[in-house]
């Protein structure tokens, strides 16, 4: 911006005091200052922008509690805690790092998410009721009880912390994965695959895979 004569020239009885050029020195010392205001606004501005661009970016679309802990249920459930190239979708929702490999899992027959809470402004909690149908044991299938597509009730109570950049994340606990019976056939045919001799080597994973196969095919089977 080009300030006009009339903005810095002195009054007239002041002018014949002035040194020839002070008017020009103050002019182009004016200009300074107000373009270094103008760059400090302008700074401000992208700073600004740039910090609102990272949280947008980095929060969950805004999800609820409810809502983060039932994509956490549904990705658990289709086997996504059961292999490291697949738990990158598990990851934003829950606050560890990383988790060991798991040589036991739950086999259930559904979840239902039935209460979210804010305990505060930072926490929440969600209650979460699982379908149990029983576990896998290392290479043992132990039903909870007969044999049967008719889960048994399990509650679990997930706690969530709020982070303002990153959302709403799982905090405890990290259950043991609970995955569906398909889920659970398909992880066992995929070991079995990648080593063609276990069938022979581990009976006990063969029986587990043969049983789970007939749960399948019950009335009321996923």
């Amino acid at each position: 911006m080009q300030l006009t004569a009339a903005a810095v020239t002195p009054p007239a009885e002041h002018a014949a005091r002035r040194p020839a050029g002070a008017a020009d020195a103050a002019a182009a010392d004016a200009g300074v200052r107000h373009t270094r205001e103008m760059d400090k606004i302008a700074t401000n501005i992208l700073i600004i922008g740039f910090a609102v661009v990272l949280l947008c970016s980095a929060v969950h679309s805004g999800e609820t509690p409810g809502e983060i802990v039932s994509r956490y249920c549904s990705l658990d459930s289709a086997g996504a805690r059961l292999s490291s190239a697949s738990y990158d979708a598990i990851s934003p929702l829950v606050t560890w790092d990383i988790e060991g490999g798991w040589d036991c899992l739950d086999v259930v027959a559904g979840f239902r998410v039935e209460r979210a809470q804010l305990d505060s402004d930072s926490s929440a909690s969600v209650l979460v009721s699982y379908d149990l149908l029983g576990f896998m044991g290392g290479s043992s299938w132990h039903p909870i009880g007969a044999d049967s597509v008719q889960g048994h009730p399990e509650r679990v109570s997930f706690h969530l912390l709020y982070d303002a950049r990153l959302g709403w994340r799982i905090d405890d606990p990290m259950i043991r994965p609970h995955v569906s019976l398909a889920a659970t056939v398909s992880h066992i045919e995929r070991l079995l695959s990648m080593d063609p001799k276990r069938s022979v080597t581990d009976p006990e994973l063969a029986e587990a895979l043969a049983r789970l196969r007939s749960l399948q095919h019950e009335p009321g089977a996923e």
